[in-house]
């Protein structure tokens, strides 16, 4: 499947890409400064040190400065040139997480930033640590998108030309890809409904917002999982149906991971909600296989367009 997805087309970096790569990487750099500035002992940002002081908090401090650590490689990789000689899937896969992460929080920064805690509130952060850490994952989010787009108009741009329905994949392989989508789909339905569901009950505004848009990225994953397999236009080209199926299945699963996590470790946040475990765990298996298919599908596509069958 790695050698399918590995053929760049060129060498040569435009520099709009190598822009978006360096500013993704400078959007990193707030963040980081503030995580390792934490993991040293350090007190800034803090307003109640009391709640934030055991080792569950080092913890995910360490996890997520790695995770932004890895960002930074990511950005390199988009950029640079010997980033188009990596295993496809080298790059694919933090990036599939990485998107699934970053485009809700990139979508929802405006009420994400309407909810920062005001002075004097119970958060035991102060006032300027969200928009800080939200507005620079948005960064983050906008500027490695446009260099994973421009990467991948550049490594594989044939097998995302043409109509769905240009190549048909092996019967049985697209009979398979029809029943694990129909599953899924119909899986990421419930979640999307069960969101909508939390959203009409969510205390503010911004909770709202966020289930909201967690529940209509269920619904674009599974549609465009659907289009890929079934090679039906929907009213969406090709390219959309693979950025539909991208977006909605990582978001999917990189929250439904994030969730599900925290649920298993019984941190204070699942213990706020405990009814978002299964939700969770429903949006982690429905973005894993909805992925799964899209991916796939594709690489059905590119070996039935470059050789026999």
């Amino acid at each position: 499947m790695t050698d399918v997805l590995n053929h760049p087309s060129s060498s040569r970096i435009p520099t709009i890409r190598l822009v978006a790569g360096f500013a993704a990487i400078a959007g990193t750099l707030p963040y980081l400064t503030l995580k390792a500035h934490w993991l040293s002992g350090g007190l800034i940002g803090i307003s109640d040190p009391a709640q934030l002081s055991g080792p569950e908090w080092i913890v995910l401090n360490a996890i997520t400065f790695g995770l932004d650590a890895v960002a930074i490689l990511l950005a390199l990789a988009l950029t640079l040139r010997w980033g188009l000689r990596l295993p496809a899937w080298l790059v694919l896969v933090p990036m599939w997480v990485g998107t699934g992460f970053l485009v809700p929080i990139a979508l929802g920064l405006p009420a994400l930033l309407l909810s920062s805690p005001s002075p004097g509130g119970s958060s035991p952060l102060e006032p300027w640590v969200q928009p800080l850490v939200y507005g620079g994952f948005g960064w983050q989010g906008a500027a490695l998108g446009v260099a994973f787009v421009l990467y991948t108009r550049q490594r594989w741009a044939d097998t995302l030309r043409g109509p769905l329905d240009a190549v048909a994949p092996r019967p049985a392989t697209q009979q398979v890809l029809r029943v694990f989508a129909a599953g899924a789909a119909g899986l990421a339905v419930l979640v999307a409904i069960s969101q909508a569901a939390r959203a009409a009950g969510a205390a503010g505004l911004d909770g709202a917002l966020v289930e909201s848009l967690h529940a209509l990225l269920a619904l674009v994953g599974a549609a465009g999982a659907l289009a890929l397999v079934h090679r039906r236009p929907l009213a969406m080209p090709l390219w959309t149906a693979v950025a539909a199926a991208w977006v909605g299945s990582s978001a999917m699963f990189s929250w439904g991971l994030y969730m599900a996590g925290n649920t298993a470790a019984g941190t204070a946040l699942s213990a706020a909600d405990p009814a978002g475990g299964l939700t969770a765990l429903g949006q982690l298996m429905a973005g894993l296989v909805l992925g799964l298919v899209a991916l796939v599908s594709l690489v059905e596509r590119r070996t039935g367009a470059v050789g026999p069958r």
